[in-house]
């Protein structure tokens, strides 16, 4: 029981300290359109891990430097020949110049916007989105395979 209760406090402190590390969602930082044009298109945005990421979605489209982009959305899910395949879920475009912003168009699902923060920018670059509505900020993992 000890043991337990000193991995999750650890646990607890490893987290918070991560979280700490991000940037806050204000109005400093923002990523421009023309940066998100180039990182998004063709890449997975992942929240979680496999095999149990709450977001594992495909942008579709190919990496630019217009600013602008208008392409579809596929949740990978378990991916091609599985029991629960990809499917496209909704429409993504990026706009706003110096102070780009990514709205997701899921239909009946509802209409979200997001500016953008760089956590880390790599291979797999770690993104802070921020909701220009209500809601709650997201960490999210930009990379080339699915989450």
């Amino acid at each position: 029981m000890k043991r337990a209760i000193a991995i999750g406090t650890m646990l607890a402190f490893v987290a918070s300290q991560a979280l700490a590390a991000a940037p806050a969602c204000d109005n400093t930082g923002k990523l421009s359109a023309a940066r998100l044009t180039m990182m998004l298109p063709g890449k997975y945005v992942c929240v979680g891990s496999f095999p149990n990421a709450t977001w594992n979605e495909l942008h579709g489209g190919a990496a630019n430097n217009t600013g602008t982009i208008a392409d579809i959305i596929t949740d990978y899910k378990k991916g091609p020949g599985s029991d629960d395949p990809e499917e496209q879920v909704g429409t993504y475009n990026i706009s706003g110049g110096a102070d780009g912003q990514v709205q997701y168009n899921y239909g009946s699902g509802g209409v979200y916007s997001f500016y953008v923060k760089p956590i880390t920018l790599s291979t797999t670059s770690t993104l802070l989105f921020c909701p220009k509505q209500t809601g709650m900020d997201l960490i999210v993992n930009v990379q080339s395979g699915h989450c």
